[in-house]
């Protein structure tokens, strides 16, 4: 199975090296960091989702069930988001919005 596109790409920005004091993956590999919120609109966004709107990057990102670790920091994590688990993207879909 494929991951859906904006998965692929937060992992792909969460493992480049040159954009780690902006945005990379937590210490412990089970979540991700937005490091530098100002850079991180201007540059990164604007470069990988054709927006810098940090409000709807929020959105998506619990369109797809992550959850932010805390109010004060800007740390999201999904199960079956981790660093060396590319195997497991797949798992992270879309919310449904229809109710049983």
């Amino acid at each position: 199975m494929c991951s859906q596109p904006f998965i692929t790409k937060l992992y792909t920005m969460a493992e480049d090296p040159v954009t780690a004091s902006i945005f990379s993956w937590t210490d412990d590999g089970t979540g991700v960091v937005v490091h530098n919120v100002e850079r991180f609109v201007a540059e990164m966004l604007p470069h990988h989702f054709r927006h810098g709107n940090l409000s709807s990057f929020v959105r998506q990102m619990n369109t797809y069930d992550f959850h932010k670790f805390d109010k004060e920091s800007f740390i999201f994590k999904h199960e079956h988001f981790r660093r060396g688990s590319q195997e497991e993207l797949y798992k992270v879909q879309r919310k449904s919005s229809h109710r049983p």
